[in-house]
């Protein structure tokens, strides 16, 4: 369709005063309450809010937080949010001028939009045209290729293939086009994408060992009928649904987005978003602002004499974005775009950009834009544009009235294990941001938690989204928001759940302190979350023959015996180990301390500064031992003019030295310590150098074993800067099955698929399904036979799906829930009859990385 004619549907409805249109919002979260604040601010009409019941029936039929303050007769109940004919019942009966549906369920549905606009309403987006132009993946690419935009290498032509022809034929094709692209690309992974699919959902990635092993028809096979399962589409039945796209995975793109925006005539973009920090489901949690000026201030401040190559990366890296915005522009020009969109991107590692896909509404991050974008000097809110531009107004700019200023960063808050996979049955019991000591805080940051900051009654994480808070900061610069960033995860809020609460705060934290321990331009790929993964499953791996060290508490410790502190110690590294994140992030900045000349830490010191960290708390003389030896040890290493290699010498002094006063060997033991500061012939002196000696030397095996433990994930290799921009890796993650097997030990050991009394347990709240699709054969039968890692059931929770592994060879006796029932974390699942008492799981065979020595990265006495 030309813009003409995709201008002449926008204009089909006559202007209305938007401060009077009366809205209905089909949407919940985040984006409908930051709606309901648009309106309050800009006094609007107050719009009518739709809650679904199963959100209602969770919140123990209380409203959802973000409406608490909306009148009764405008909250609406409704079975779910995407029954469209109840959605339309709801709007004639209360005479609503526009619906809009953020960046909910029925956002991108131009079948929805047409019926809203069939009846006489406004869809507060684009129009249907426009949907069923860039909505699905396959016409959105196909636009992209007449407007001679890059796309990534690929073949879409199954889509059309499934218009015409019969299943069997579907599956076939599909097999034989995939085996074909993987012998013209040998040594890339094959992308499987269905045309609807989204947020991770409805896409398998083949391997390239895969594609070209004697198993590679069945893999084929294997992950059509996966991914069609989660589109719900059945593998059996005969649906013009099943053409797939098939594109070359690219290794390690950065993933970058331009936000674009339309009245119907004029477009504009607001630069770009980095969104390249994903879970392995690809569901994105930080997202970066990305424009031109930025880059340019990252090019001015090296120095072109040292820094030519960087400068030269960051030059392309500037041109490409440019590039982008343009290409986005094209697309949203093409379409007649009215309201918000985000076109995305992959980046490869040459730098070369190509289309991936059209969100046609505005999207989750879109706060990280409103940090840095200004029109004509002022901030934007692209909801509010929205409003007005569905009520019939026009943007009153142009593209040469943009511009962007500052760095903006957001973080969501997601209801995630360590993993980074979603669990369910956790109660935010409170959420709060105790910003008041932190005045430099207050104003840079942004928080859209649904309500929940206002809240003062728990609410129950639902199982529509993860997400539950999504928090921004904004300033002057990528270090500057990352400071402030840091702040407000570590000290500004304050969350608390029940037992089954757990989320992504650790892992967000460590991602980011290891963002700011390098120069601000380095890239972040998309495998970076699936690297820091990797190390805290090497890390928990480790987790026994740490604790095993722990002392017991002695009967008659000595005078410097550390297991007098067994208890300090024991709480300090089961903590840890319940927070490897934690863990890691404490080994990274003490890395980044040691780059400035920080001094040599004894065991002791360690621990107290672990205790810190972990917010263990002390007991008194726990408290006054640690404050004191670290005052000694600090004025020790000023005594010493802060010289490593006189500190370290001096500490190793020879104790028995002590017992001999007549001995003058220790007064030359002394000796570099400044006689003007310290009287060595008082006997007091000779005491306190030797207790502070004595506490230095303690030797805790568990804390050494940890510390060993953390050298062991090479996390130092990360924190050096690469002329290329590049995150370097260590060797042992540079194979992406060895990334795999790791991610797999960290999600076994996080929810251990366990057997009791024959019973496997569900290792995690969700919903089971016994096939992998409706009307497939079950994945295993009562009888049958089941061997390790076989799948032999489909959890689904928060729209990701996990499969469920046999944890040992054995035959099943019972199924014990039926398929589509919802369990919870421990509910027996299958009775299996085994002959190994010892009921070996995922954790036992996946293979162990051997150590490779301590080399005291960290410094440690």
């Amino acid at each position: 369709m030309s813009v003409d004619r995709l201008s002449a549907a926008v204009s089909s409805f006559a202007p209305i005063p938007v401060e009077t249109m009366r809205t209905l919002l089909v949407c919940r979260g985040p984006i409908a309450f930051e709606t309901l604040e648009v309106y309050q601010r800009c006094q609007w009409q107050l719009p009518h809010v739709i809650i679904s019941s199963k959100e209602w029936i969770a919140e123990l039929q209380r409203t959802a937080p973000w409406i608490v303050d909306l009148p009764s007769n405008h909250v609406h109940y409704i079975q779910e949010y995407n029954d469209v004919d109840a959605v339309l019942e709801i709007a004639a009966a209360n005479h609503i001028d526009a619906i809009y549906p953020g960046y909910g369920f029925l956002a991108e549905s131009a079948d929805f939009a047409d019926r809203v606009q069939a009846a006489g309403i406004r869809f507060i987006g684009p129009t249907p045209e426009a949907l069923r132009s860039v909505g699905d993946k396959d016409a959105a690419i196909s636009l992209a290729k007449q407007l001679g935009i890059p796309t990534i290498p690929g073949d879409d032509t199954l889509v059309a293939y499934a218009q015409t022809h019969r299943q069997l034929d579907i599956e076939a094709e599909t097999v034989r086009r995939t085996l074909a692209m993987a012998q013209a690309y040998p040594g890339y992974p094959i992308r499987l994408k269905h045309p609807a699919g989204g947020g991770g959902k409805g896409q398998r990635v083949l391997s390239a060992d895969a594609m070209q092993g004697a198993g590679a028809h069945e893999a084929v096979v294997e992950a059509l009928t996966k991914l069609w399962a989660e589109i719900g589409v059945s593998a059996t039945d005969a649906d013009a649904r099943k053409g797939v796209l098939l594109e070359l995975n690219l290794p390690r793109p950065l993933h970058w987005e331009v936000q674009i925006f339309g009245d119907g005539e004029t477009v504009v973009h607001f630069a770009a978003r980095d969104c390249s920090f994903q879970n392995h489901g690809y569901q994105k949690f930080i997202e970066i602002a990305l424009h031109p000026a930025a880059i340019e201030s990252e090019i001015q401040a090296l120095d072109a004499s040292v820094d030519a190559t960087r400068i030269e990366y960051l030059t392309q890296r500037k041109m490409t974005l440019e590039r982008i915005c343009a290409d986005a522009l094209k697309l949203g020009q093409a379409i007649g775009l009215r309201g918000a969109a985000t076109v995305e991107f992959l980046i490869d590692e040459q730098g070369e950009a190509y289309f991936l896909e059209v969100n046609p509404r505005i999207q989750v991050e879109h706060a990280v834009t409103e940090g840095v974008a200004r029109v004509r000097g002022k901030a934007i809110s692209l909801v509010e544009l929205q409003q007005r531009v569905a009520a019939g107004g026009k943007l009153g700019f142009q593209q040469s009235d943009v511009t962007c200023v500052g760095d903006a960063i957001e973080v969501r808050l997601n209801a995630w294990h360590e993993d980074l996979n979603p669990v369910l049955g956790g109660v935010v019991q409170s959420l709060r941001f105790h910003v008041e000591p932190w005045p430099e805080v207050h104003d840079r940051l942004r928080i859209d938690a649904s309500g929940l900051v206002q809240r003062h009654q728990p609410w129950i994480v639902p199982s529509y989204d993860a997400n539950f808070a999504l928090i921004v900061v904004s300033g002057r610069s990528r270090y500057d928001v990352l400071d402030h960033m840091l702040i407000a995860l570590q000290d500004v809020l304050a969350i608390e759940g029940n037992i089954e609460l757990h989320t992504n705060l650790q892992p967000l934290i460590g991602m980011l302190v290891l963002m700011r321990s390098l120069p601000p331009e380095t890239e972040f790929r998309t495998d970076t979350s699936l690297l820091w993964m990797a190390m805290i499953a090497l890390i928990t791996a480790h987790k026994e023959p740490v604790l095993v060290s722990i002392p017991a508490f002695p009967r008659r410790p000595g005078q410097y015996d550390s297991a007098r502190l067994a208890r300090l110690i024991q709480q300090t590294l089961e903590s840890g180990f319940a927070n490897p994140s934690r863990l890691l992030a404490y080994y990274m900045k003490r890395l980044i301390h040691l780059r400035h000349g920080g001094r040599p830490l004894s065991n002791l010191e360690v621990l107290w500064q672990l205790a810190d960290e972990l917010s263990v708390p002390l007991h008194e003389e726990e408290r006054q031992l640690g404050d004191a030896l670290i005052q000694a040890a600090d004025a020790l290493w000023q005594a010493l003019d802060q010289s490593s290699e006189r500190y370290m010498a001096f500490c190793q002094t020879d104790m028995n030295l002590f017992d001999d006063v007549q001995d003058t060997t220790l007064d030359t033991a002394l000796k570099p310590l400044p006689t003007n500061d310290v009287d060595l012939s008082q006997p007091e002196m000779r005491a306190f150098i030797q207790d502070i000696l004595g506490w230095l030397n303690a030797s805790i095996p568990a804390i050494k074993t940890l510390i060993q433990v953390l050298e062991q994930t090479q996390i130092h290799t990360f924190l050096k800067p690469n002329e290329s921009l590049a995150l370097e890796r260590p060797d042992y993650l540079a194979e992406a099955k060895t990334i795999a097997d790791l991610h797999g030990l960290l999600s076994s050991t996080l929810r251990p698929t366990m057997l009791r009394h024959g019973e496997l347990l569900s290792p995690m709240e969700a919903t089971i399904y016994h096939q992998p699709e409706p009307g497939a054969p079950p994945f295993v039968e009562v009888g049958g036979e089941v061997s390790v890692g076989q799948t032999i059931a489909l959890l689904e929770a928060m729209k990701m799906f996990s499969e469920l592994p046999s944890p040992v060879d054995g035959v099943v006796e019972a199924i014990l829930v039926e398929s589509g029932q919802g369990v919870k974390t421990g509910t027996p699942l299958f009775k299996i009859v085994t002959q190994d008492a010892t009921d070996e799981t995922t954790i036992d065979r996946l293979p162990q990385l051997e150590s490779n020595g301590f080399q005291n990265h960290f410094f440690l006495l």
